[in-house]
């Protein structure tokens, strides 16, 4: 422990030890290297001025009156340490040199930006405390968590790259479930920002069971790089417009989006995809599932959402609800049952073929185009309308023997040449 001030602007100043380091007087200095295997520095005097920080050694916690930047000290370049790093600055974080930490990395930067961005760097859990754009980038290739502030108002953009980790869950401070009863349980709590979101992973993406996302812009966006599934399910989250970019066909996305300015685009295919935003309208363009769909915007503050789904063609289910109108823009072909729930009329002009699975249409049909719906043969699926069709357009419905065909509430037989219409 040292009680003077050190005071060397223009100078570097170097401890080493293999001990624990504190101080009861700050260090202002232009450069500050921290070496000693498995040392501990509690260096937290508020008055610290330090502008480049390096070392190699065990545990961490730095307190320092303005900007901090890891850089080289000497002939140390970065920061290494075998233990948790904590990062307490009155300014901004960067760095110029690679950071590699094997505990957990805390950063605080106040309203400064927070930009570690070095593609050598090794971050394994990161908590950051506040900070405004914020900048992760790490080669760890362990599965990792992510920290946010759960107070609004501060971070406005985060980009976590973790490219090699083979998943990356993003929480709000604080947040845990405790199996102790006077802890009520589940304590969740959001991870809140005022901008954009991008997470890169190179497997899974998801929230955990007791955290959510709350990005509070009214144009804020969420963009998901991924080789794994994107589980962000929780019914808090405002994920606002979100592009998931998936870098292998076998990632499904299921993501909960309360955004008034939800959407979603999907670069290229995916295997399932589960969508729940209640509050907007939806479009799913031709192609973009291969597995199972689930779409469903209703019970939000706004009734009026549509859902319109292009041509798809699925090996598992589809499901699809609305407080207003399915549509559809392409043929849909499914190896299982197609749910359909809505309470306006469904605009049928393309074929719909199940593998084996049934359909129900919910409400009236009218047809805009000539179609066929095919539920198949062995053992095959109902078909039932609800309600009546109509349109100048011809249908052909074909089940096979072990199904029932019924139309506004008749079974249809294989002979039954007139069906009810509208009028």
């Amino acid at each position: 422990s040292f009680g003077g001030p050190v005071t060397g602007t223009g100078y570097n100043f170097t401890l080493n030890s293999q001990g624990t380091v504190t101080q009861t007087a700050p260090i202002s200095a232009s450069g500050l290297e921290l070496l000693g295997a498995g040392g501990t520095y509690n260096l937290t005097d508020a008055g610290n001025a330090v502008t480049t920080l390096a070392g190699n050694t065990g545990t961490v916690n730095f307190t320092n009156s303005a900007g901090l930047a890891i850089g080289t000290v000497n002939n140390t370049a970065g920061l290494a340490t075998s233990g948790d790093l904590t990062l307490n600055s009155g300014g901004a974080i960067t760095q110029s040199a690679p950071l590699q930490v094997v505990g957990v990395a805390t950063f605080d930067a106040g309203t400064g930006d927070i930009v570690l961005n070095k593609a050598a760097n090794s971050l394994r859990n990161v908590t950051v405390n506040s900070g405004r754009d914020v900048t992760l980038t790490s080669a760890y290739n362990g599965g990792v968590t992510i920290g946010l502030p759960q107070t609004a108002g501060g971070l406005r953009n985060v980009t976590i790259d973790y490219a090699s980790a083979p998943s990356v869950a993003l929480y709000g401070n604080g947040a845990y479930f405790s199996p102790y009863y006077w802890d009520y349980g589940e304590r969740p709590q959001p991870a809140q920002l005022s901008g954009n979101l991008a997470v890169t992973s190179g497997g899974t993406i998801d929230h955990g069971n007791y955290s959510w996302l709350n990005l509070t812009g009214a144009s804020s966006t969420s963009t998901f790089n991924s080789a794994g599934d994107i589980t962000l399910n929780r019914g808090e989250n405002n994920l606002g417009a979100v592009t998931v970019n998936p870098t292998l066909a076998t990632v499904s996305a299921n993501l909960y989006n309360n955004s008034s300015n939800a959407d979603l685009t999907l670069s290229s295919p995916i295997t399932n995809l589960t969508l729940a935003q209640p509050n907007v309208s939806f479009t799913l363009l031709d192609n973009k599932v291969t597995g199972s769909l689930y779409l469903n915007n209703q019970g939000g503050t706004v009734t009026d959402n549509t859902l319109t789904v292009g041509a798809q063609t699925l090996n598992g289910t589809m499901a699809m609800y609305s407080d207003d109108t399915i549509s559809q823009t392409g043929a849909w072909s499914t190896g299982g049952t197609i749910t359909l729930t809505t309470p306006k009329p469904f605009t049928l002009g393309y074929n719909i073929t199940t593998a084996n699975g049934g359909i129900t249409f919910p409400t009236a049909v009218m047809l805009v185009g000539d179609a066929t719906v095919d539920t198949g043969r062995s053992p095959g699926g109902d078909i039932n309308f609800s309600s009546t069709i109509d349109g100048a357009h011809s249908l052909a419905l074909l089940a096979g023997s072990a199904s029932s065909v019924t139309v506004d509430g008749v079974r249809v037989g294989l002979t039954f040449a007139r069906l009810p219409r509208a009028g």
